[in-house]
């Protein structure tokens, strides 16, 4: 069995408009013959390629910000992580216009989250141009609350940043609605999103570790024969199970395995 470290994955949805899939230029596909034979995956580093027809600068939601705002109370936190865009502009949307947290979305999908785990969010009435600061607080599975307070923050959305200055907000009783002053925490800093360039007709790449959490979960391994066929063989909450399909390498030192999965799957990982 070969060792395998992956240096990029893209999923189907991006890979698709990137590599063409078998071509039928009339050449022979490439299949090295060192590559052929049984391959495990040991380690992997997972990325997204977004591309764009205009020049533009965007939110990276996946990485922790440049600076956080920093909470102190009960227990004193950083916001550093932004969970949905920073665009309130959206006036079909009734939700806040900024969710932040003090844990990645990768650690918000463990089975057994670090606590405490913290949102913050702000949002201005449309009626009456009050701004408002809410923390939602959650200390462990069964301990947390909700934190209320007025805010005068700045947003930033073409920067992709948030500043609040020492605002406090208060526990909320869930019973009576109450705020209790006695509870509270003070938001303090400028949140700035980590950002990415992309110039027009080009693409950039931008790290994605869920790729990589769900190959080491699988415990993939792959067959690669010399005829093109290909067997991939993956562990999953059912149980073990294997994919067949077809693989070639191009020119840009990328192994392409076209594996037929219902009718559609077309995963594209470069060797190292």
């Amino acid at each position: 069995m070969k060792n395998f470290k992956t240096k990029s994955i893209l999923l189907l949805s991006l890979s698709l408009f990137l590599i063409p899939a078998c071509e039928d230029t009339g050449d022979e596909p490439n299949r090295p013959e060192e590559l052929v034979g049984s391959w495990a995956i040991t380690d992997a580093d997972g990325v997204i390629i977004i591309g764009s027809n205009v020049s533009q600068k965007g939110a990276n939601m996946f990485a922790k910000g440049q600076s956080s705002i920093n909470l102190y109370g009960t227990h004193n936190a950083e916001l550093a992580y932004m969970i949905v865009n920073l665009d309130g502009e959206d006036e079909d949307e009734d939700g806040p216009d900024v969710i932040l947290s003090n844990r990645s979305i990768w650690e918000m999908d463990e089975e057994n989250p670090t606590y405490p785990m913290i949102y913050g969010f702000v949002d201005e009435d449309d009626m009456t141009g009050e701004k408002a600061l809410g923390l939602q607080v959650m200390l462990s599975k069964t301990e947390g609350g909700l934190y209320i307070g007025t805010s005068d923050y700045v947003l930033d959305s073409l920067n992709f940043s948030l500043t609040i200055s020492s605002d406090t907000a208060y526990a909320r009783n869930m019973s009576t609605g109450l705020l209790d002053s006695s509870k509270y925490y003070i938001a303090d800093g400028t949140f700035q999103a980590a950002t990415f360039t992309v110039n027009a007709s080009d693409s950039v790449v931008v790290d994605f570790p869920l790729i990589v959490q769900g190959i080491k979960e699988e415990q993939i391994q792959m067959d690669l024969r010399a005829n093109g066929d290909v067997t991939h063989y993956f562990t999953d909450e059912f149980g073990q199970g294997e994919d067949h399909g077809e693989w070639y390498t191009t020119d840009e030192n990328v192994l392409v395995m076209i594996m037929d999965l219902e009718g559609k799957i077309d995963t594209c990982i470069s060797l190292s």
